[in-house]
């Protein structure tokens, strides 16, 4: 009976982390749903194996004690073995391998939070399209204008090209999104890209007048 249950825990800690690297690709990768080994999405976790090792270990040893009491019918026992297994395996593998995902989900962010502040010039607005991430004012230090939409993004050029100045804009989204928003190559730099995120310098100039505005911006700071 105490076998089976080791195998039980074994085959439970690995499903949990399986759907912790499904998590975290989905987190990582924006519209992925597609689970990715860990090897691929944070080497911390491959080449540090105390997550799997402590994990399987607490689990098990878990199993083992609860196999005895429930051979014995020690009822309290029993419950006392399984609550302090399951809040020892909670703070040994579960908060420290969520502190993981969280900082790797960042990273895309952080890096390109880093290019902006080298290259951003001065008065140069910056905008981010699509989904919101409030994390990007703190990492750059700076108001952010969030745009939700394409159309959105559209609008916003539209209200500025002509303008003396800003000349030149910066905006971080994903790149199948810039070619929705009617940008073209000569329209454009690229600065970086890091995770599903990039980060391009629109040139006003090179736009044409007639941008068609498209639903309302909603920005945010």
């Amino acid at each position: 009976m105490t076998q089976g249950r080791g195998v039980s825990s074994g085959a439970l800690w690995l499903r949990c982390r399986y759907y912790c690297c499904w998590l975290a690709c989905w987190a990582t990768v924006p519209n992925s749903w597609v689970p990715i080994q860990p090897s691929q999405i944070f080497p911390k976790f491959s080449s540090n194996q105390a997550f799997s090792v402590g994990g399987g270990l607490i689990l098990s040893g878990t199993a083992l004690l609860a196999g005895v009491f429930l051979k014995y019918q020690r009822p309290f026992w029993l419950w006392l073995v399984m609550v302090l297994g399951f809040l020892t395996f909670l703070a040994a593998t579960v908060q420290p391998l969520l502190f993981l995902l969280d900082s790797q989900r960042q990273l895309p962010l952080r890096q390109l939070a880093q290019v902006i502040t080298q290259v951003q010039r001065p008065a140069e607005p910056l905008v981010m399209v699509g989904f919101k991430k409030p994390s990007l004012v703190f990492y750059t230090q700076q108001p952010v204008k969030y745009i939700s939409s394409n159309k959105g993004a559209i609008r916003y050029l539209g209200q500025i090209v002509g303008q003396s100045t800003p000349t030149t804009v910066l905006i971080l989204s994903q790149p199948q999104r810039f070619a929705a928003m009617g940008l073209q190559t000569g329209h454009y730099q690229t600065l970086g890209h890091a995770g599903g995120y990039q980060l391009i310098r629109v040139f006003l100039k090179a736009l044409p007048g007639n941008v068609n505005p498209g639903s309302p911006v909603s920005p945010s700071h």
